[in-house]
């Protein structure tokens, strides 16, 4: 997990955005990542709605939905840039 590399902050859907209007959550503890990751076991839980609903509302937060399933969080690769050495 970042955190405990010490490499900074994991972004995760909110589930709760209908309540508070935030877009994503914040978390640098190892703890408080475990406790998400074991409260929501699949990308369908983050999300209201139907099935269509819920699939456009994780392609609209595909990185975001990515970080929650352990997806290495990496920029698309239109938006990287690589130096001569790779």
């Amino acid at each position: 997990i970042a955190a405990s590399r010490g490499d900074g902050v994991v972004a995760l859907p909110n589930p709760e955005r209908t309540v508070n209007e935030t877009k994503l959550l914040l978390f640098k503890d190892d703890e408080e990542i475990l406790a998400y990751k074991s409260k929501y076991k699949t990308l369908a839980d983050l999300y209201e709605g139907n099935g269509t609903e819920k699939q456009g509302a994780i392609l609209i937060d595909a990185h975001f939905a990515a970080n929650a399933v352990g997806i290495t969080c990496t920029g698309r690769p239109e938006d990287t840039e690589v130096d001569e050495n790779g």
